[in-house]
């Protein structure tokens, strides 16, 4: 995942304890996971120590699931 707005926002706020900070950037993955599900999964992955649980749990609701994702991907590509 390159560093995106959404991305860099995180990285700088997800130490903030205020409830509606940590829920906004969980908002934010998820739109971002919108067009990139794979690339954001990756990124909660590799910075659930960092991020809240609030915005992990935030980032995965409705949202695909990297399997799903990846299967969807393979589908467009034949």
């Amino acid at each position: 995942m390159t560093r995106s707005n959404t991305t860099e926002i995180t990285i700088y706020s997800c130490r903030d304890e205020d409830f509606f900070i940590r829920k906004a950037i969980g908002w934010a993955l998820r739109q971002y996971a919108k067009t990139d599900p794979l690339a954001v999964h990756a990124y909660i992955d590799r910075e659930r120590g960092r991020l809240s649980p609030l915005s992990v749990s935030e980032a995965r609701k409705r949202g695909p699931e990297p399997e799903k994702a990846k299967n969807k991907k393979k589908r467009k590509k034949s």
